[in-house]
């Protein structure tokens, strides 16, 4: 057994070096977290491994990686914190070990998952003083993680939760860089992935898909009137209320220094017009900034598949409908035009 534990630490050590190289390069932390995974459990004879992380928005436990769980176990797998022996780990990072299930029965029940075990392990997962979840590990033998296979995990729980401190920080940053610091919506150099993934799923399902592309009226005249910070104040309260009104499917970025492009699949003219038509019922009675400033906007609509059967044709039409709509004066409504671009 001690020769096992000895081999196992030497893979360990082994196995820490291409897992510190994808920290380091900052890959894909799914890859880093399911190669960790699959060490554990050759390296310790595991039979069920699992990261299990705290979702940030429901407080609830979800498997973020696992071997020998099926995928219909993991993708329902939401856990509320809560026993006795799963608070005192997740909230006060005490381990749990249970060397034969038989003598802890009550206990094992708080950390089983889909399949029953003998002996299993515990560990916390924290990073920045913030818990973050947890590694399991189980196996069918009694007494199965010994003190030096325990510093194995131990070390692996402290990898893992380095690998998902750095992945939040990671989005943090890509977050921050796709949006515009000014207005909160996303750049368009960011949204276009988006939008050309939304563009070609209504042409793959054969699906109507709308695009309006908003400009401030008199923008110019506004920041040389009240100032920058009352125009960036104006286009940041604009965005919102508009993401407000939007699906959550839909999509909303800055195109130009005060020109928005809102993405609407699934939905033909009309039912867009409709959409406009609520928005532009809330700014109806919005006042901007200190000075209580009615703004008024042009808007021009485009769709696909009547305006456009490629995404440049679609982004094309809706410039000219946004240009009609200024040309024509038409305040606070969308202009749609019967044009076809390629």
């Amino acid at each position: 057994m001690e020769t096992q534990v000895k081999k196992s630490l030497i893979n360990c050590m082994s196995d820490l070096l291409p897992v510190l190289d994808d920290m380091n390069r900052i890959k894909s932390s799914e890859r880093t977290l399911h190669n960790i995974v699959n060490m554990l459990t050759t390296d310790l004879n595991c039979k069920t491994c699992a990261v299990i992380q705290i979702n940030p928005d429901t407080d609830l436990l979800e498997i973020r990686n696992s071997k020998n769980l099926s995928w219909m176990f993991c993708k329902n797998f939401h856990r509320r914190i809560e026993g006795p022996m799963l608070l005192e780990l997740i909230l006060k990072g005490r381990e749990v070990y249970i060397p034969d299930k038989k003598f802890a029965s009550s206990y094992a029940l708080e950390f089983q998952l889909e399949n029953d075990f003998v002996s299993s392990y515990c560990l916390q997962l924290i990073a920045n003083q913030k818990p973050l979840g947890l590694l399991y590990v189980d196996s069918d033998k009694v007494d199965a993680f010994p003190p030096e296979s325990r510093l194995m995990l131990q070390l692996y729980a402290k990898l893992i939760s380095m690998v998902l401190f750095v992945e939040s920080i990671t989005k943090r940053l890509e977050k921050l860089d796709a949006s515009d610091e000014e207005t909160g919506a996303l750049r368009f150099e960011h949204f276009y992935p988006k939008l050309s993934d939304m563009f070609e799923r209504s042409k793959r399902l054969e699906e109507k898909m709308t695009v309006i592309l908003v400009d401030v009226e008199k923008y110019a005249k506004i920041v040389k009137i009240h100032g920058i910070n009352a125009a960036i104040e104006i286009l940041k309260d604009m965005v919102s209320l508009i993401q407000r009104s939007l699906r959550k499917y839909d999509g909303i970025c800055r195109y130009g220094a005060d020109e928005f492009l809102i993405a609407l699949p699934g939905t033909s003219v009309e039912q867009a017009s409709k959409a406009a038509g609520k928005i532009y019922k809330l700014m109806e009675n919005k006042k901007y900034t200190k000075n209580d400033l009615v703004i008024n906007t042009y808007a021009g609509m485009a769709n696909y598949p009547d305006n456009a059967d490629t995404l440049d044709g679609l982004l094309t039409a809706v410039r000219t409908a946004l240009f009609v709509a200024k040309r024509r004066g038409s305040i606070n409504k969308v202009t749609v035009i019967p044009d076809k671009f390629e």
